[in-house]
Formats: structure tokens, C-alpha cells, sequence
């Protein structure tokens, strides 16, 4: 016989299943799984190298937190050859993969390895 402490209610759920609200979310979890995937994928394609941009530029004012912006420049200088070194070129590089990496925007969209 089980003591107290054993026994397990039969309505309780096994200590392996997943919970129901898990269950009831799964497509919504694998959807959100897919887009990370895609966006991990996309930044690491981007992540070798800065491509060269071409086309005109403009001068915008963007308000950042400040912590944000000081780490960010730090590691902008330490990563040159993906950044540029400066905060501009690593906005521009940034939207470029924001916006889905477009070839159309690149110098040289396709660089050997």
C-alpha cells in the first residue's frame, strides 16, 4: 500500500506532459520558432563582413537609450569589419538586414568568401 505522500491524484496532470496551455499554444510556439530561426539565419549571413552600400545618404537624428548607445559604440570600434567603426555605418548596416538584406542596395551583393 502507498503512503500519503505516493499516492497521485487521477485528475493530475503526468509529471512528463506538458501543460495545457503549452498544448493549446503549440502552433503559435512553432510559428514563433520559425521567425527566430529566420532572423538568426538572416543576421548570420549578414555577420561575415559589412557589404558596401551605394546610393545617396541622409543625415537623421534617432533617439536611443544612452547605455544602449555608449555599449554599442564600444563594440562598433572592436568589430570594424562588420560594422565600419562608427555608429552611422552600423545603423545603415543594421536597417540593411532589418529590411531583409536587399541586393539591389549593395555594391557587390554576393563577395567570395
Amino acid at each position: 500500500m502507498k503512503s500519503k505522500k505516493d499516492q497521485t491524484k487521477p485528475d493530475a496532470p503526468a509529471a512528463t506532459s506538458s501543460p495545457q496551455w503549452l498544448l493549446e499554444e503549440t502552433e503559435t510556439l512553432q510559428e514563433m520558432i520559425e521567425w527566430w530561426k529566420s532572423r538568426e539565419s538572416a543576421s548570420m549571413d549578414a555577420a561575415g563582413r559589412r557589404p558596401l552600400f551605394i546610393g545617396e545618404t541622409k543625415n537623421t537624428g534617432v533617439r536611443i537609450n544612452k547605455v544602449i548607445l555608449e555599449r554599442a559604440i564600444e563594440k562598433s570600434k572592436r568589430e570594424r569589419a562588420k560594422t565600419g567603426g562608427n555608429l552611422s555605418q552600423l545603423m545603415e548596416w543594421l536597417l540593411w538586414i532589418y529590411i531583409g538584406s536587399p541586393d539591389d542596395v549593395v555594391e557587390d551583393p554576393h563577395p567570395p568568401k
